[in-house]
């Protein structure tokens, strides 16, 4: 959230055999766009959402965790 906006929804999946981030972006008039990235290796995916919740964090965002 920014300014009490929320601004994205990020959720892991493990499928056994690849890892995945998918990230649910808000948009005006409650459109969302996902876009799902994919990793080989859960070590990735992990480096991948800490990178992004670092860059959310700079921004000013507010992280909660469900």
């Amino acid at each position: 959230m920014r300014d009490g906006t929320l601004v994205a929804v990020l959720r892991t999946l493990d499928h056994g055999d690849a890892f995945a981030v998918v990230a649910e972006l808000a948009k005006d008039h409650d459109a969302a766009c996902i876009r799902p990235y994919t990793f080989a290796r859960r070590n990735d995916a992990a480096a991948f959402l800490a990178e992004v919740v670092e860059s959310f964090t700079y921004l000013g965002c507010q992280i909660e965790l469900a």
